[in-house]
């Protein structure tokens, strides 16, 4: 017993963390994001609909003529292609269209449109500054009229 309570003793002692902040956002920082869209998320399309989709962009600091410089991930490659992140100076929102006319009916395809420069998007910012959105071209065929019933036995039918 003796020899096991310097050993708890040693265990108990407490460890002194080292907290290591983080580098602040760069001085003049556009703070360019995503704001919450409908156009993201998952989608069907007909074939017959536009392979494309336009996202709104936004910024906080609407200083300078800027072209965002974007990443791009996505699950196949040369099936999306997106246009130029671009704001004029003073303008403090604009659009990013990202057009897929490679994709083929019955396939899923995700995509996912980040800004990671730190010197375009804050690090320590609330606003998202990726966004994502998933695909699939479907061709529905009709196949006539149909007739819904609420139960499918009766007694009638016995």
């Amino acid at each position: 017993m003796m020899a096991v309570l310097p050993i708890m003793a040693l265990s108990c002692t407490p460890v002194e963390e080292v907290h290591q902040p983080g580098e602040p956002d760069l001085e003049n920082c556009y703070g360019v994001y995503f704001p919450t869209q409908e156009a993201s998320g998952s989608h069907a399309l007909d074939p017959s609909e536009p392979k494309s989709v336009e996202f709104v962009v936004k910024r906080l600091n609407n200083e300078d003529e800027i072209s965002v410089p974007v990443e791009v991930t996505a699950s196949e490659d040369g099936i999306f292609e997106v246009g130029e992140l671009y704001f004029a100076e003073g303008q403090s929102e604009t659009t990013l269209e990202l057009t897929f006319d490679a994709a083929q009916i019955g396939v899923d395809y995700s995509v996912t449109v980040s800004i990671n420069d730190p010197q375009y998007a804050s690090t320590y910012g609330t606003e998202p500054t990726y966004i994502s959105y998933s695909v699939v071209i479907e061709k529905w065929v009709e196949l006539g009229v149909g007739q819904y019933m609420d139960c499918w036995y009766s007694q009638d039918d016995a």
